[in-house]
Formats: structure tokens, C-alpha cells, sequence
């Protein structure tokens, strides 16, 4: 009976993130790329005294194939399972006791989604982000990450700025910023928990990292650009459906 309830809600929310720009993902909207300039633009750049033969694009090959990749899901009659791997698995299994862990050591109270009771808030039609709880009382929410692998852990706790935190955790930094942005919160907690550490200090790195502004309009101009990509497929295929 639990095993079919578990399996209703993840196939339900399955459905909710079929096709959207999703917060775990956001980070392969982040880099740019390039492009040859047409006849005309080479003449304005010599022109002007230039040597610049491409010019800079909001997104590189790595995003595009994304933004395809959300299109195919979206009109795929079948729903993209997880897959799970061994590291899935130790994640799922612990992250209840993370969550209890958090709440003894910061004194703060959460509303854990977890596994059993997946969440997604979506932001328009087709992006939205999975946060792993929300604070009680605060603007605040939060992610929780429980390495397999334990030498990830321990490059977590030797991070000593937010600074480092978004050049070493990159994904995760996106991750945090863009559930912060779409629920309308101050702050994300991004938590990593290894129940193995001899020290029980050691168990827990928890990482405060403030909403940003300017992360903010980088997204508004990225999520606007993709949606109107993806807009162009979903509703004007009729004149791409023949081709002389």
C-alpha cells in the first residue's frame, strides 16, 4: 500500500515538472555562446575599425540542447522516470534524518517535502523548482544534498565564503537562487549530510545563501529568451511542417 502511495506521488509530480525549465537544471541556461557574423555585421565591424569576426549569444550549444530537450519531454506521451542509481538511493534514504539534523542544530522548524511528498511550484507555464522544505515563520527555504560519495562532503566543509560556495557548486548556487526567486523567498538553505562522520559536528554543512538581485534579472532575460525559443516550436510548427 505504501509502495503504491509513494508511487502516485512521484508519478504525479513526474507529470507537474514534464517539460519545464526546472531549478536543477537551470544552470545549462547559464552559458552563452557564439555565432559567425552575417556578411552584414562583418561590414560594420570593419567599419568601425574592428576585427571581430563572431559575436557573443545568450546561449551556447549546451543550453539550446536543453531548451530542445524540455520541447521533446513536454510532447512526449511517456513520463520521464528518475533513474535509480545507488547514489539516488543513499540520497532518498537519508534525507528524512538530514532534515531532523537541520532542525536540532539550527533550532528552526521545516516543512519537509522529501520523497514522500514531492512539491513543485511552478513559475508561468513552464519553468517552476522542487525545494526540499520550507522554513516555518521565515521567508526562507531549503536544499538538502546527501553525497554517496563522502569526499564530497568534506570538500563542502573546507567552503568558507558564498563567494566559493558559487564557484565550486555552481549548479547548486542556480539551484538555490532560482527556488529562491519563484517563491517569492529571502533565503535558501543548502545543507549537506553525512550520517558516517565519526564527529557528529562534522555531519552537517549548512550554507545560508541570500536571494540576489542581479542573479534575478539574469534570469528574467534567460527564462523570457527560452520560452520564446520554445514558443516558436510548439505553436508555429505548421510552417516547418513542409519544407521545399
Amino acid at each position: 500500500m505504501a509502495e503504491n502511495y509513494f508511487t502516485a506521488v512521484q508519478t504525479e509530480w513526474l507529470k507537474l515538472r514534464r517539460g519545464k525549465i526546472t531549478s536543477s537544471e537551470y544552470h545549462k541556461l547559464t552559458k552563452g555562446g557564439r555565432r559567425d557574423m552575417t556578411e552584414e555585421e562583418l561590414a560594420e565591424e570593419k567599419k568601425r575599425g574592428g576585427k571581430r569576426k563572431t559575436i557573443d549569444t545568450l546561449f551556447g550549444e549546451g543550453a539550446i540542447t536543453y531548451i530542445t530537450s524540455r520541447i521533446t519531454e513536454m510532447q512526449s506521451s511517456e513520463i520521464k522516470e528518475e533513474v535509480d542509481f545507488k547514489q539516488t538511493e543513499w540520497g532518498k534514504n537519508n534525507e528524512a534524518a538530514a532534515a531532523e539534523h537541520f532542525e536540532a542544530i539550527t533550532g528552526l522548524s521545516i516543512i519537509h517535502y522529501g520523497i514522500s511528498c514531492p512539491q513543485f511550484f511552478p513559475y508561468g507555464d513552464y519553468a517552476g523548482g522542487s525545494p526540499d522544505f520550507e522554513v516555518i515563520d521565515k521567508p526562507e527555504i531549503g536544499e538538502i544534498k546527501c553525497p554517496y560519495d563522502e569526499n564530497v562532503h568534506t570538500r563542502r566543509l573546507l567552503i568558507k565564503s558564498i563567494d566559493q560556495f558559487k564557484e565550486e557548486e555552481p549548479e547548486a548556487w542556480h539551484q538555490c537562487q532560482m527556488n529562491t526567486f519563484i517563491m517569492g523567498k529571502e533565503a535558501c538553505y543548502y545543507a549537506s549530510f553525512d550520517p558516517r562522520r565519526i564527529d557528529p559536528t562534522l555531519r552537517m554543512k549548512i550554507i545560508k545563501i541570500k536571494a540576489c538581485p542581479v542573479w534575478q534579472e539574469d534570469f528574467k532575460i534567460r527564462h523570457d529568451a527560452a520560452i520564446n525559443l520554445m514558443a516558436d516550436i510548439l505553436f508555429d510548427t505548421s510552417q516547418y511542417l513542409f519544407v521545399e
